[in-house]
Formats: C-alpha cells, structure tokens, sequence
C-alpha cells in the first residue's frame, strides 16, 4: 500500500493518503504517528483461514452453521 504523507499549501494541515482514501491532520506530528502505527498493523503477521468457504458459514449471521453452498 502507498502511503503518501504531505502538507496542504497555505495551511497548517497535513493529509495522508492511502491510495484513494485521504485523513487529514492538524499538524506533521499526528500524521507521522497514525502512519507508523498503520505500517505497524500493516506488516504484522495475519492468520488466515485455510479456506474461505471453511469458514464461510460461520461468518454469516443468521445461518447457525447452514451450508450455504
């Protein structure tokens, strides 16, 4: 994911962007921790299931473990 990091000209906000998703700032500071703390999250491990349609009916509220294939 890209993550740009700039100041509004004539402003004293800052934006990141994250692809097409913009957060505004109201000052540098912020804006440097709300990205060190996403890359954080970004680079941690993640556990996926094996499958998706193993865990597919779990997920669904509702189905009480129906197959909903």
């Amino acid at each position: 994911m890209k993550i740009e990091i700039e100041q509004l000209p004539f402003d004293t906000d800052w934006l990141v962007k994250l692809g097409t998703c913009v957060v505004r700032f109201r000052n540098k500071r912020q804006a440097l921790v709300f990205v060190e703390q996403l890359q954080v999250r970004l680079d941690a491990p993640h556990n996926l299931p094996a499958s998706y349609s193993e865990t597919s009916k779990d997920c669904v509220p509702g189905t009480q473990g129906q197959d909903l294939h």
